[in-house]
């Protein structure tokens, strides 16, 4: 069973996870509480009903604690289990697999000799994405030829100019990238993924308004590093989605973390490569997020063989609501 370091309320999971438009829908769900003779006074008895898990549910393998208490159990052809336990207060957690969230509920009351029915709803831990517009820029010191491989954690579902398993040419000390007869500023490819909430530092970001979000780009490509071509490329495409809401959440996922979206393989090695990707959702109450910190942007060296990397994706808001909900802000 996972742990994570610490709870923002215990009643979590007993409170619905309101979404930004209002949609909620709680994980434990109380379903009916009736008096049994034939249970002892000393005991109660609960029933958990599982739902929420895509691939067959029954002989499915659930882990559960109660009290702090763990244990396996095979899901019955109804999808449930059940136990014995004395009456009064318990605390639960649930966990599936790691494809699933897993699932805390504290202070499930039971009185004596009830048997008490809870569904318990399990809700995937992977978000899909496109992983929207990643270009590469090529800046060799002398006139190179080249081959860049990419190797994306999803399907790869668009590039330009066309790739066959690899990308192979002539990069010039401009920029400049000639594939065949044609000339190119950059590589672009595009890619479908699913991803986990563990991409996400929980403390860190940044909620910036519409009307200020062309200057928070400025400053962090400039802190970055980008060339005016580079900013000037990266703001007009992603400054009109940040636009579109009032308020946006945005991190940054830099260097070699990037590596979670997809493999770059290139020959000759370059010197250095940079990748900056970010991820952003719209926010509705930018005072929920007070607890965020800056990101600290370090800026790329820029010498010998260079290659430049940037991309992101729109995210759902709920990979950000699920992933602070488990730290203590």
């Amino acid at each position: 069973m996972k742990y994570f370091i610490a709870f923002i309320c215990l009643h979590i999971t007993l409170i619905p996870l309101a979404s930004e438009k209002g949609i909620s829908i709680p994980e434990v769900t109380l379903i009916s509480s009736e008096k049994s003779e034939q249970l002892a006074s000393n005991k109660s008895k609960f029933i958990f009903k599982i739902i929420g898990i895509t691939e067959e549910q029954n002989n499915q393998l659930i882990t559960y604690s109660i009290d702090g208490k763990s244990r396996s159990v095979i899901l019955n052809d109804d999808s449930q289990f059940s136990l014995i336990s004395s009456p009064g207060v318990h605390n639960f957690q649930f966990f599936c697999n790691d494809f699933y969230f897993e699932i805390y509920a504290d202070s499930l009351v039971i009185k004596s000799q009830y048997i008490s029915l809870y569904e318990i709803r399990f809700e995937s831990s992977e978000f899909p994405i496109t992983v929207d517009k990643p270009v590469v820029y090529l800046y060799p010191e002398l006139k190179t030829s080249f081959s860049v491989n990419v190797k994306p954690k999803g399907k790869m579902v668009f590039t330009y100019p066309t790739y066959n398993d690899t990308w192979k040419g002539t990069a010039f000390p401009n920029g400049d990238i000639k594939i065949g007869l044609e000339t190119f500023n950059y590589l672009f490819w595009e890619s479908e993924q699913l991803i986990k909430t563990e991409i996400i530092n929980p403390k860190k970001g940044s909620v910036v308004r519409s009307a200020e979000s062309t200057s928070f780009l400025e400053e962090q490509l400039n802190l970055f590093g980008f060339n005016s071509k580079e900013k000037a490329d990266f703001i007009t495409y992603w400054g009109p989605k940040l636009m579109q809401h009032e308020f946006n959440y945005i991190y940054f996922v830099l260097n070699n973390d990037a590596n979670y979206f997809a493999e770059l393989t290139i020959t000759p090695q370059p010197d250095n490569v940079y990748r900056f990707y970010i991820l952003t959702c719209p926010v509705v109450n930018p005072s929920d997020y007070y607890y965020l910190e800056p990101q600290l942007i370090e800026p790329a060296f820029r010498k010998g063989f260079t290659v430049l990397e940037w991309g992101g994706s729109v995210i759902d808001i709920h990979l950000l609501k699920k992933n602070c909900r488990f730290y203590e802000i």
